[in-house]
């Protein structure tokens, strides 16, 4: 999951994904509390995108993580510590 820059030339098909995205963005991190520094607010978006990925199941993926999904399909691709 990445933070999109604009949807000015994304495919048509895309756009639903992206505003998904950037909604999930908002609710669960970017306003999920006050951030009372650019530093705190950093650390905590790359712990939300680790949480994302890896222990957030979701509903596209049968309930499974993207992480397990990845693993899956690609077989001990990722690093041990991450399954």
């Amino acid at each position: 999951m990445s933070i999109p820059l604009g949807d000015g030339d994304l495919c048509g098909y895309l756009k639903p994904t992206t505003r998904r995205d950037t909604a999930t963005l908002l609710e669960e991190w970017a306003y999920n509390q006050p951030w009372h520094s650019e530093t705190q607010r950093r650390h905590a978006y790359h712990g939300f995108l680790h949480y994302y990925n890896h222990h957030r199941s979701h509903g596209a993926l049968g309930w499974a993580t993207p992480a397990q999904t990845l693993n899956q399909l690609t077989r001990d691709n990722l690093p041990e510590d991450h399954t």
